[in-house]
């Protein structure tokens, strides 16, 4: 029997512009995913990169976690020390960029700002909710999709994580009633990965590896297959090929690929190509115009 409809992978959904896949079947073109919002020509993880991603491309992806009064806060690192500057210096702790955002009130979130590292044309960008990120797809005219990230403790496969961050996320996913065809959720963790596709079994889970070699690639691939999740978001490269690709297609599941921080080495043309010719369903990019663009070369775009 045929998945039904809600459960297609994204291999199957509206993903772009149809061509052959296995079997002679029609299997949408590799979809382009803004890699933290087009994260080289805005800040990461800011509305601004997510706006400019769904202009290109229609699709970004973002990472998730908890501040210390419970809001969903859209950043990578653990800490702001990386990305942010104090707005002020007034009746702020003089740690504040180096306290886990875990510990942190929201208020004490929002006296920074974390756009002026790139270009103090971004200097009023805050680190955004995720109940704003997911109100962009709510007011997009395209067909928008986003990967949001849960983060987990490490980037182990069995990493522990804040049991609040899945239940906080739900909420503000049907609060705003963002659809399964506009959300799939990714993380690094598989019993993460598991509580989530228990709580929303109607939306797409992804386990997301960084694996080193060819075996850890397909130690990703059996876990998503014996955990019954809906397919793997690894690091774009080699250790994805078309026999891998393959195998996962033929059991029903999606495979991603995602790049590292810009100026990313699998961020390039020949890894598109690859990636393009092993099959994928996305790429994650930090260059969503430059790869756009390069889609549009073979009429997928």
């Amino acid at each position: 029997m045929p998945p039904s409809d809600t459960f297609l992978p994204l291999s199957f959904a509206k993903f772009g512009n149809c061509v052959e896949g296995q079997g002679g079947a029609a299997r949408p073109a590799m979809r382009i995913v803004g890699h933290r919002g087009a994260s080289a020509v805005r800040p990461e993880n800011t509305l601004s990169a997510f706006r400019h991603a769904l202009d290109v491309c229609g699709a970004f992806e973002m990472d998730l976690q908890l501040t210390k009064t419970g809001e969903v806060l859209i950043l990578h690192d653990e800490t702001l020390r990386r990305t942010a500057k104090l707005k002020s210096f007034h009746n702020l702790p003089p740690d504040l960029l180096d306290t886990p955002v875990i510990n942190l009130p929201l208020d004490a979130v929002q006296a920074c700002e974390v756009g002026s590292w790139l270009s103090l044309e971004w200097a009023e960008e805050e680190a955004p909710l995720f109940c704003s990120a997911l109100s962009l797809l709510r007011t997009s005219t395209a067909d928008p999709h986003t990967f949001a990230e849960l983060k987990a403790d490490t980037d182990d496969v069995e990493s522990s994580y804040d049991r609040m961050l899945p239940t906080a996320a739900e909420s503000d996913v049907r609060k705003l009633g963002v659809t399964p065809q506009q959300l799939t959720w990714i993380t690094f963790s598989r019993p993460l990965a598991m509580e989530m596709k228990e709580r929303m079994p109607e939306y797409r889970v992804l386990l997301i590896g960084h694996a080193h070699s060819l075996e850890e690639a397909w130690t990703f691939a059996r876990a998503c297959v014996d955990s019954n999740l809906d397919g793997v978001d690894l690091n774009a490269g080699d250790v994805v090929t078309k026999e891998l690709v393959t195998w996962l297609h033929e059991r029903g599941k999606t495979v991603a690929v995602w790049v590292y921080r810009a100026p990313a080495v699998n961020d390039v043309e020949a890894v598109w190509d690859a990636m393009k010719l092993a099959g994928v369903d996305a790429f994650t990019s930090n260059l969503p115009d430059n790869i756009h663009k390069w889609t549009a070369s073979f009429g997928q775009a």
